[in-house]
């Protein structure tokens, strides 16, 4: 199960959606489930401007128990640096991390958020997690524009398989393309997904969210138009003989 903290300004979450199933999509299905992920909320089942970074993204995976899942890390940063315009690296020494991942117990948890009550804003207390992301925005009047994330996986109730599957997920979620799909084969956006990497239409709901004809902020009656020419270019429709 993943959970999402929802903040003011901009609301994260994962989300129930229609069942959809194909991998990969004609376009119009593509954008679809561009649409489905990018622009709704769960809690509220309303719609949300679009949300992404701006600036290059360098992560950092911390906590004692990471060590065994660094290589799956990595392998998830390799690919969304692939998909977007600006960087996505790991964080060499001395370098400031504006993405932080986590892996460890509960506990450890409890004690960050005890630290730093601004990362627990709106998270309910009695809920606990398998993995979550929050993302949060920057200053300077830009509310939708994401300038840190935090990423946290429970490494004690979990397997290593759950954990590489909770790394494609949410690292990539964290880009922006915040609610589910009901489809846990087809697609990390899933709660119960079973994937340990993006599929091909994940990688290209990545790629449209960076497309440079659309701009962070967006409200979703503004950007659709142009996310079903963008999904039209990445999945032409198939000929018909």
């Amino acid at each position: 199960m993943s959970n999402r903290l929802i903040l003011p300004l901009l609301l994260l979450a994962s989300a129930c959606a229609p069942n959809i199933n194909l991998d990969p999509p004609a376009p119009d299905l593509l954008a679809d489930r561009f649409e489905l992920v990018a622009f709704y909320d769960e809690a509220s089942g309303g719609e949300l401007p679009l949300r992404r970074w701006e600036e290059p993204i360098t992560i950092q995976i911390g906590q004692a128990d990471a060590a065994p899942h660094l290589a799956a890390a990595g392998a998830v940063i390799a690919t969304l640096d692939l998909l977007t315009p600006m960087p996505v690296r790991q964080r060499r020494d001395g370098e400031f991390a504006n993405m932080l991942v986590l892996i460890g117990s509960w506990e450890e948890m409890e004690a960050l958020w005890r630290q730093f009550p601004e990362l627990a804003v709106g998270r309910d207390p009695d809920l606990r997690f398998d993995c979550m992301v929050s993302a949060y925005p920057g200053a300077g009047g830009r509310p939708y524009a994401i300038s840190s994330a935090l990423v946290l996986i429970d490494s004690v109730n979990l397997d290593a398989a759950h954990i590489r599957r909770c790394l494609a997920q949410e690292m990539t979620q964290a880009l922006g393309l915040m609610n589910d799909i009901d489809d846990p084969d087809g697609t990390v956006f899933s709660s119960l997904t079973r994937r340990e990497t993006l599929s091909r239409s994940d990688e290209n709901m990545v790629r449209i969210l960076y497309d440079p004809r659309l701009e962070t902020g967006m409200s979703r009656a503004e950007a659709m138009p142009i996310v079903r020419r963008i999904a039209a270019e990445l999945e032409p429709a198939p000929l018909i003989n």
